[in-house]
């Protein structure tokens, strides 16, 4: 019999994160980053209840900086999820409160250093891609 995911998942962050950045001695001004993409593609949910308490443990850290940057959909229980973890733990950046031509300006970012990128591994015209083209992308 298999122990619980729960138990399996606290063990995996212990010795594949905590361990490693506890043995960590990084000068002050470094700051770690930590990216979790699209935290509400996890199943089942109380799984993504136990990887924000897990993440939470990091916040004690004092031999790194260490930040944790989570992106997902407002569901439900990502909301409560995060309601449950202390005080001063997470900080709440909502989208929809950004100024539009903030986020545009940084996709059009993005997806100009990825064409970029692009066009030179496929040696495309310098032209390439129009930004009539890539305009409506941004938008």
């Amino acid at each position: 019999m298999y122990p619980p995911a729960w138990i399996i998942a606290s063990d995996q962050f212990e010795k594949l994160i905590l361990y490693p950045l506890l043995d960590t001695a990084h000068p002050p001004a470094a700051v770690l980053l930590i990216v979790i993409d699209a935290l509400d593609e996890c199943e089942p949910d109380n799984d993504i209840r136990v990887i924000l308490q897990l993440l939470s443990r990091t916040r004690d850290l004092e031999s790194v900086s260490l930040r944790v940057f989570v992106t997902s959909r407002p569901e439900l229980h990502i909301r409560l999820g995060f309601k449950r973890l202390p005080d001063g733990t997470f900080e709440d950046l909502i989208l929809h409160q950004v100024a539009k031509r903030t986020i545009q300006h940084d996709i059009r970012v993005c997806f100009e250093h990825e064409l970029a990128r692009i066009r030179e591994e496929r040696s495309l015209s310098s032209g390439w891609p129009r930004r009539d083209q890539v305009e409506p992308l941004v938008e």
